[in-house]
């Protein structure tokens, strides 16, 4: 009797443990997939030797150049890779290859349910013109928004918005036309279709007029024979341009297909080593802000707004733009260009990889 009691109270424990360990076991899993993510390892900006590129690794323009089933990851600066492991600590917006099964990774976080829609803080001069305060009803506004009215979002359309409104398509910190308040993210709002400009700060002295030759004149990503943008051996003409089709104070600048449309520019020399890029017929000048490019009211005092030819001349065929301020830096696409895509700051070098560190006049 001793001796099967013993036996019994043996195989009890050892069903209690198993069935322990099948409790355990999902979190077991979780630690085995995080196990499983890679560190990123970036190549820089044209990789083509490496081509196609494994999982967690950049950088990629499209799914083309990522290996068997894998996609090209879109990113922004600190942004979480899923699937990768470094992502966060990555300040440059490099794009990886992932695993597209990964966006639905348990450890991949996952937008928040949209709060009680709130007025988006009010411009701190307390003075809005009557115009009315900017509202976000978040990403997807409910059904019974819609129409969106004056100054709500977010619009992906023009349909989203009532009679006789527009839907402004933004980036972060973006003025919103003939509307009240500050936004740091890239909602888009239903505006009048023809708004007044925001109300800049009282401007500065007229600044230096441009120098001869150096004036009214289109900026171009330069290109060469033998660049390779987007696998294609044949030049598509990259130009700077604001949205919406005009520039105001505060917007920032993007490239697109170079048109009659796009905006001119002058070279107006401060002294003999820095320039401002002014806005043809405007007093509204390059500043940089971080990485960030913003037109600003000109200022040769600011040396925010200081730029000089990092390499070639900006007299000549083409020209690195660099800030004086960040003088390691060039302002550039960053990557192969694609349509509607931001003008920044990155690293020379970087920008060098992506061949696409020059400009010049056009």
């Amino acid at each position: 009797m001793h001796l099967l009691s013993v036996l019994v109270f043996a195989i009890g424990t050892l069903s209690t443990t198993q069935a322990g360990l099948r409790g355990t076991s999902p979190s077991v899993e979780m630690d085995d997939q995080k196990i499983r993510r890679l560190d990123l390892q970036s190549f820089g900006g044209n990789p083509t030797n490496r081509y196609p590129l494994n999982r967690c690794e950049g950088d990629c323009d499209n799914d083309g150049q990522c290996k068997n089933n894998l996609i090209c990851f879109q990113r922004k600066e600190y942004e979480l890779v899923p699937g990768c492991s470094g992502g966060m600590q990555d300040g440059s917006r490099t794009d990886y290859c992932i695993n597209p099964d990964d966006l639905n990774s348990p450890d991949t976080p996952q937008p928040m349910p949209s709060p009680t829609p709130q007025p988006v803080a009010p411009a701190p001069t307390g003075n809005s013109g009557g115009r009315p305060d900017l509202q976000s009803f978040g990403a997807s506004p409910p059904g019974n928004r819609f129409p969106l009215g004056e100054c709500e979002g977010d619009c992906d359309s023009d349909s989203d918005c009532a009679s006789g409104l527009k839907c402004f398509m933004r980036d972060n910190f973006d003025p919103v036309p003939g509307c009240n308040g500050f936004d740091a993210s890239r909602t888009d709002y239903c505006v009048k279709r023809n708004p007044s400009s925001p109300t800049p700060p009282s401007p500065t002295p007229p600044s230096p007029t441009p120098a001869a030759g150096l004036s009214d004149f289109r900026l171009k990503l330069y290109w060469e024979f033998g660049y390779f943008w987007q696998e294609e051996t044949f030049e598509r003409e990259w130009c700077m341009q604001c949205r919406n089709n005009g520039c105001n104070y505060g917007n920032k600048i993007y490239i697109t297909a170079c048109s009659g449309n796009n905006q001119r520019f002058d070279f107006v020399p401060v002294d003999n080593t820095y320039i401002l890029i002014q806005l043809h017929g405007t007093n509204l000048c390059f500043e940089r802000d971080f990485k960030d490019i913003f037109l600003f009211n000109c200022d040769a005092s600011n040396d925010r707004q200081l730029w000089f030819e990092k390499a070639g001349s900006f007299s000549g065929s083409r020209f690195e733009i660099s800030p004086k301020t960040l003088s390691n830096h060039c302002i550039t696409q960053r990557h192969h260009p694609k349509e509607d895509e931001e003008v920044e700051l990155e690293p020379c070098s970087q920008a060098r990889d992506g061949e696409t560190s020059y400009w010049n006049r056009y």
